[in-house]
């Protein structure tokens, strides 16, 4: 499906389209060795949601790819499902890869998974580079889904334009769902508020989380707060804390005000053992404001690790928590 361009939004917070499916309306698209792809062209799109997946309908794989939008409400890599009217609602699960690819846009949510109720069982690729001469304003960006359970997976994150561009919040994990799989989230570029690990409002990560901050020369990377865990979400539970371990690596750029190895909130518990790492990697510096091994206000139930051996540590460098109790041991190691 190629959209190159749609009416004006008729006014503020109004779309001119309400939604595009890759996939079918109730109708599973699973024959054969195709699968839906979704390109938004231009600049001035006015859109309410995007789909890879079908409406309440499984697909095999789903490939969505942004180029811009003046208004562009949300993207899912994945589909929508239904909660009602059965008891099991009625899902639009993705039985193998997701790809979804922003270059620009004014964009709500991006999510790599579903809305509600679809499964994605393959992995996920979720890359935002800006390109083009589209402007690129984000507000949300999630690697797993909305509230719809199911695997996770890469997420890379470039480019995104100007001093006066960039991404709100970046998560690992969904916004209220489970994950099933690893998640690795690469920084490598960008103007980003706050890049979090984990989830955001709910939902537990089944597998290790990986957060990997590195300046790649490309354009400038700017981030204020870099968490190993979720915003508000916790990570693990009391009966298997010892599999969790968030790892937080520094490689490159200026992390403006602080680096965790746990959450954020008090809600965002960590049940394992948060790993923080500092180098200096290359000629592009690398500058953080505090460093903290556990989380802000979020518990670590476990022990927590600080090992620094190159870079510029504008302040203070904790083992533990911002106001936040860490159970276990605490291990900083720094120029070793």
């Amino acid at each position: 499906m190629e959209i190159y361009g749609t009416d004006p939004a008729p006014a503020e917070g109004e779309y001119a389209l309400y939604a595009v499916y890759g996939g079918g309306n109730q109708a599973d698209y699973l024959y054969g060795n195709g699968y839906p792809t979704v390109t938004v062209h231009g600049c001035d799109n006015s859109i309410e949601y995007v789909y890879g997946g079908g409406n309440a309908a499984a697909v095999k794989s789903t490939n969505v790819t942004i180029w811009g939008g003046n208004v562009i409400g949300n993207v899912f890599g994945g589909g929508h499902g239904y909660k009602e009217p059965s008891p099991d609602g009625v899902g639009a699960d993705v039985n193998g890869d997701v790809s979804v690819t922003i270059y620009g846009g004014t964009i709500g949510k991006v999510f790599g998974g579903s809305n509600t109720l679809g499964n994605i069982t393959g992995g996920i690729n979720l890359t935002i580079n800006k390109e083009g001469e589209c402007s690129m304003h984000i507000d949300e960006v999630y690697g797993g889904g909305n509230e719809a359970a199911g695997n996770a997976g890469i997420i890379n994150i470039g480019c995104t334009g100007g001093e006066d561009e960039g991404i709100g919040d970046v998560y690992g994990g969904a916004n209220a769902a489970d994950i099933n799989s690893d998640i690795t989230l690469n920084i490598t570029g960008g103007n980003i508020n706050n890049v979090f690990g984990g989830n955001n409002t709910s939902g537990n990560i089944l597998g290790e989380i990986t957060v990997n901050v590195e300046n790649t020369g490309a354009c400038g990377l700017n981030v204020n707060n870099v968490y190993g865990a979720g915003n508000k979400a916790a990570y693990g539970s009391d009966g298997d804390r010892k599999g969790n371990f968030p790892q937080v690596n520094i490689k490159s750029g200026t992390v403006n005000e602080n680096v965790y190895g746990g959450g954020l909130g008090t809600t965002a518990v960590v049940y394992g053992n948060p790993q923080v790492t500092m180098t200096q990697e290359s000629m592009i510096a690398t500058t953080v404001g505090n460093i903290f091994g556990g989380g802000n206000a979020a518990e670590v139930k476990g022990n927590t690790s600080v090992n620094i051996t190159g870079g510029n540590v504008l302040h203070n460098v904790y083992g533990g928590g911002n106001q936040a109790n860490v159970t276990g041991q605490t291990n900083v190691v720094i120029g070793q």
